[in-house]
């Protein structure tokens, strides 16, 4: 599983899972959050203007034509979904609900905190049920 964003680091990410797909005979999930809770707060739901969140769900699916034409072209079958919430917990939750074995993941560079993770990533990897790999 893929789970991808805007983010540079996320092209890596997409690049690692088409690889492992592609060599392990498996089919790809790709996955993308949409946020709509705020970090750290679990249960508090971003109150969020309606045409920003067409904005989002428009820029899914461009992440996902984009996403699923590399695949394509890998020669990879793969399942694209968007989910909202949480994005940890909603990659944590995916992967457990579909039967994933892998997750790869991207983490934010911080080259001037001591955190080497962003707070997604950390989350996964500690709380995933299955396997996690860190793109960087």
């Amino acid at each position: 599983m893929a789970a991808v964003d805007y983010s540079y680091v996320s092209a890596k990410v997409l690049e690692r899972a088409i690889l492992l797909s592609k060599v392990n005979c498996a089919r790809l999930h790709i996955v993308h959050v949409v946020r709509t809770k705020l970090p750290l707060q679990s249960r508090q739901t971003i109150a969020m203007d309606p045409s920003y969140r067409d904005v989002l769900l428009k820029d899914a699916a461009t992440l996902f034509e984009v996403a699923g034409k590399k695949a394509s072209e890998a020669g990879i079958e793969y399942t694209t979904m968007r989910l909202e919430g949480d994005p940890a917990d909603e990659i944590i939750k995916y992967a457990s609900e579909n039967g994933i074995e892998l997750i790869v993941v991207g983490s934010k560079e911080k080259p001037s905190t001591y955190a080497p993770l962003g707070s997604v990533s950390s989350k996964v990897a500690t709380e995933a049920h299955c396997s996690v790999l860190i793109e960087r």
